[in-house]
């Protein structure tokens, strides 16, 4: 039984050597590899016949290796300040910066408002006929060396109709 088993071994053994191209062919003095690549090629360590590694050595080296790594420092983000203009205390019209996602190349401040009141995180400002409070955060300073005109807000929603002027017959529609 023992000598089957080794004979089915060997024989599996030279059929991956062949198939390799490791074993030795008759007809030459050298195996294909040899005459391919100009050097034997070697045999991963399955094949080699090595004492295994005693289990308990391996994880004691291995749990020593691991305990000579340290994990890396933790990466502490801290929030940066935004950039507040120190010429914002004396600026008497400032913009606005938008808030919001925007497309490329498109203005991130808007408007050009009159600073009415300054207080220590916001400003007061005119924005047409109404005052509003914005952060410091979100203005920028204006530096015009021209006379300053402050802008007016654009109105939302959809622009006013006319009333309808009752002078004139309705048009007639296009498909009659």
């Amino acid at each position: 039984m023992v000598e089957r088993c080794h004979h089915s071994l060997m024989s599996s053994l030279c059929s991956k050597l062949a198939g390799s191209g490791l074993g030795l062919r008759d007809d030459q003095a050298c195996s294909s590899a040899k005459v391919v690549y100009g050097s034997f090629l070697v045999l991963p360590g399955m094949y080699l016949d090595a004492p295994e590694f005693p289990l308990e050595i391996f994880k004691s080296r291995i749990h020593s290796v691991l305990q000579s790594f340290s994990a890396p420092p933790n990466h502490n983000v801290r929030a940066t300040a935004p950039a507040v203009f120190a010429s914002l205390k004396t600026a008497t019209h400032v913009f606005v910066r938008k808030d919001s996602t925007t497309s490329p190349l498109r203005l991130l401040y808007r408007g050009l408002y009159l600073a009415l009141q300054k207080d220590v995180k916001y400003f007061t400002l005119q924005l047409g006929a109404r005052a509003d409070k914005f952060s410091r955060d979100r203005l920028k300073p204006v530096f015009s060396t021209e006379v300053i005109v402050p802008q007016v807000p654009s109105t939302r929603g959809h622009p006013r109709q006319a009333p309808p002027d009752c002078s004139s017959p309705p048009a007639a529609p296009p498909w009659v």
